[in-house]
């Protein structure tokens, strides 16, 4: 079964205007049967707000949920930004920093939660019964607008068993007073790297480094990624590159699963407030770009 819309923003009603809900897809566990689709498609305007959040309502029963999406990328003259549109979840506690369940941004086109696992860039856990939101990021929409199609697949039955995140250990045994080298600002399969955490921490030890620090672009996922990896001969440290519309910046050494939200502008005046839990969580506010 499938459920088409269309969104249509001038760039009048856009204008300042950071975020809009659209017209959510209604599921209804039907009887005997392991799976429904519903679908939307969309058009966004060049001017279109930061976030777009289409509210998927869940049904008690599921133990799976699969969002896939693709958006046209008209040709552009020379300079001009092409269409580029990140995506991400929120889980039924709502909107707020508290419901994040991951975030890809424009690198998968699709991405699976259960209990028992999710996709990298994605938090395992239960699929509860309540709202959720997919988020779209319209990063930049070409002179022709941007058009994309959005489908959500839910699968019924007995969810399995989360597993515990096991994260690195705070220290190693080090040399004492000494030189340490390390590595602040990496990423893996988990955003936008090539190469898996076991790869990178193999590099890491090639390299001769004493130190490496996951700070993946806004998603925690990494932190629980990187179990028999770590050993006295390399301290592995919890962080993540925040990536906001007007700059990014690194939360280095943060406590295990802190998310640090990025959703915000510069004009928005949010950037202390969210350094200050960086700060909080023990860890250091970075710029990660000249």
């Amino acid at each position: 079964m499938e459920r088409r819309d269309v969104l249509r923003l001038t760039a009048g009603a856009a204008g300042g205007v950071g975020a809009v809900t659209l017209a959510p897809l209604a599921f209804a566990a039907p009887p005997g049967q392991d799976a429904e689709t519903r679908s939307l498609r969309g058009e966004l305007p060049p001017g279109a707000p930061d976030f777009v959040y289409l509210p998927v309502q869940v049904p008690r029963g599921v133990r799976e949920l699969t969002v896939a999406y693709r958006y046209d990328r008209p040709e552009v003259p020379p300079g001009t930004p092409g269409n580029a549109l990140d995506i991400g979840v929120l889980d039924e506690r709502g909107t707020g920093s508290d419901a994040f369940r991951g975030w890809s941004g424009g690198f998968r086109d699709t991405f699976t939660i259960s209990a028992e696992r999710a996709t990298p860039g994605y938090l395992p856990g239960p699929v509860g019964a309540g709202t959720w939101h997919v988020v779209l990021g319209p990063y930049t929409v070409a002179p022709q607008g941007l058009r994309y199609e959005v489908a959500v697949t839910l699968r019924y039955g007995r969810r399995g068993r989360t597993p515990e995140p096991v994260y690195p250990p705070e220290r190693a045994r080090g040399r004492g007073r000494a030189w340490y080298r390390g590595d602040c600002h990496l990423h893996t399969v988990h955003s936008d790297g090539q190469r898996t955490p076991a790869e990178v921490a193999e590099a890491a030890r090639a390299a001769g480094l004493d130190f490496i620090v996951s700070t993946e672009h806004n998603t925690t996922s990494a932190h629980a990624a990187w179990q028999g990896l770590w050993g006295e001969d390399l301290l592995i440290l919890c962080g993540e590159e925040v990536t906001t519309r007007n700059g990014h910046y690194l939360a280095l050494g943060t406590d295990p699963g802190t998310f640090v939200d990025w959703r915000y502008r510069a004009r928005d005046e949010a950037f202390h407030r969210h350094a200050a839990r960086v700060r909080r969580a023990g860890g250091l506010v970075v710029p990660a770009h000249p």
